[in-house]
């Protein structure tokens, strides 16, 4: 009989051990998960902003387009081109206003309900997005190649 006390005091340490490991891998895998929930709420804020940021230029680039077709006479184009601009500019309103899981659900029902114009959207933007840095890119490869720029007063 002290054989079988003996094996399952040891049963027991193993089984008390098991949980003990089990509790503290639980814990360290909710607090991986708590903090990297976290992280990517803080990057999903702070691409919120740019991309607000972002439509808010692109608004501003619309309404100076349509300034100069309604100086040129073109004034229906800047009437189509001004509306653009609006509705892009209140895109970047809302898109600052809203907490970053309701963005994406709106985002998610609206590609659902809209697909065609959803990628329309993603082709637009990414086409935006690759001639704005592409020119950037090219501005500072241009600057740097030529080294300081001066005036052609200071010569």
């Amino acid at each position: 009989m002290g054989m079988a006390t003996t094996t399952e005091d040891a049963a027991r340490v193993v089984k008390q051990a098991a949980r003990s490991v089990e509790d503290q891998l639980r814990s360290n895998g909710e607090q991986a998960y708590l903090s990297a929930k976290a992280e990517a709420e803080r990057l999903a804020l702070e691409r919120r902003d740019v991309a607000a940021s972002y439509t808010h230029d692109i608004a501003e680039a619309f309404s100076n387009a349509s300034n100069i077709l309604q100086e040129r006479g073109r004034d229906t184009a800047a009437h189509v081109i001004r509306r653009a601009a609006s509705q892009i500019d209140g895109l970047g309103r809302k898109v600052e206003g809203q907490d970053v899981s309701s963005l994406l659900h709106e985002v998610e029902d609206f590609a659902r309900r809209r697909p065609a114009f959803f990628l329309g959207g993603v082709f637009l933007i990414s086409f935006a997005l690759v001639r704005f840095l592409g020119r950037s890119d090219q501005n500072v490869r241009v600057a740097s190649a030529t080294g300081p720029q001066t005036e052609a007063s200071e010569i």
